[in-house]
């Protein structure tokens, strides 16, 4: 993962608006966008518990695509709680190996009512075969945390024909990113010049840091001044 990446993921975890939070702190100055997410805001729809009242809204494709982003890190996560492979645990599950997982990303990419049945009894299976591994599991991952809602809602958008607010919404995000990113380097670099020390010999100013040893200033003094001395290690040979 490169610095931006990391960087990025860093926000998604730590500081990006949690979904019970997103619909509160919302804001975008594209109106159709506004609409949506306050439409959002009231949707109920859980396609786990009640999938056969999935009825290809809006509002239940979004619902339908968080659960199964979720879902895919639940899952991951219920190989680590019951120590098997990914192959082995699907067979536990009783289905055949790679059907849970392909099936959950069919749903997070094109939701549909057998999708979402799918998805509903894949669930069913994890929480009635491994009850407590479920749970535990299923703690790991947080809303507030893991869910980056913009993706989800980009995702929703594009799926319905809205790619107006789409790139409007990722375009928003694009220029966040922006923001966070020169605000992280400049952290960084204020960072370093405030650890950043000047030594000042006959009118050459010899910089160096905290984290300098004594050798290197002396080196960085003798390769930038004319003064003209040697330092030897005690009983050994000469270091500069």
């Amino acid at each position: 993962m490169n610095n931006k990446k990391a960087y990025k993921h860093k926000m998604k975890k730590e500081n990006r608006p949690g979904l019970r939070n997103f619909f509160e702190r919302y804001e975008h100055e594209d109106e159709n966008l506004k609409k949506i997410v306050q439409d959002l805001s009231n949707e109920k729809f859980n396609p786990l518990d009640k999938p056969n009242d999935y009825n290809g809204s809006f509002g239940h494709d979004f619902m339908s695509i968080m659960w199964a982003t979720l879902l895919i890190d639940i899952l991951k996560n219920l190989r680590k709680e019951v120590s098997s492979s990914a192959s082995d645990l699907d067979l536990k599950l009783g289905f055949t190996k790679g059907y849970p997982m392909a099936s959950i990303v069919n749903t997070q990419t094109k939701p549909t009512k057998k999708n979402v049945k799918i998805l509903s009894k894949i669930f069913d299976r994890m929480h009635i075969l491994f009850p407590e591994e479920t749970k535990r599991a299923r703690e790991r991952e947080s809303l507030d945390k893991y869910i980056d809602v913009n993706e989800i809602l980009q995702r929703t958008l594009l799926l319905h024909g809205f790619n107006e607010s789409a790139n409007a919404l990722k375009n928003y995000e694009n220029e966040i990113d922006s923001e966070l990113e020169s605000d992280e380097q400049t952290e960084t670099d204020n960072r370093i010049m405030s650890n950043i020390y000047e030594l000042v010999i006959s009118d050459t100013i010899i910089q160096f840091n905290e984290d300098d040893t004594v050798l290197s200033v002396l080196k960085k003094i003798k390769e930038q001044t004319n003064l003209k001395f040697e330092v030897f290690e005690t009983l050994k040979e000469k270091v500069i």
